[in-house]
């Protein structure tokens, strides 16, 4: 109890020192550190689920491609077009 007492001592003793904001930021960083290891380890998120994930994103990133092609075509026939001249109207 009383080695208990004296870690609080010493903590509050840093926490005067160095500001409570530096602690935290210290106590963040190894939270984030700790779920970051967690993701890429997959216990976070089940490999199933990213696997799944990461094969949706393949099958759109196709399509776009494919879409973009006919996009491509689409614009060299409109950019061919002739375009209106302002004066030539009549109206």
């Amino acid at each position: 109890m009383n080695q208990e007492i004296d870690q609080v001592a010493q903590l509050a003793q840093l926490a005067e020192k160095y500001g409570v904001a530096l602690i935290f930021a210290l106590i963040f960083l190894v939270t984030m550190l700790y779920v970051v290891r967690m993701v890429v380890t997959g216990k976070l998120v089940p490999r199933a689920l990213f696997d799944k994930v990461e094969q949706d994103r393949d099958e759109l990133l196709t399509a776009l491609i494919e879409q973009k092609d006919t996009y491509r075509s689409i614009a060299g026939v409109v950019s061919n077009l002739k375009k209106d001249d302002p004066d030539g109207r009549s109206g």
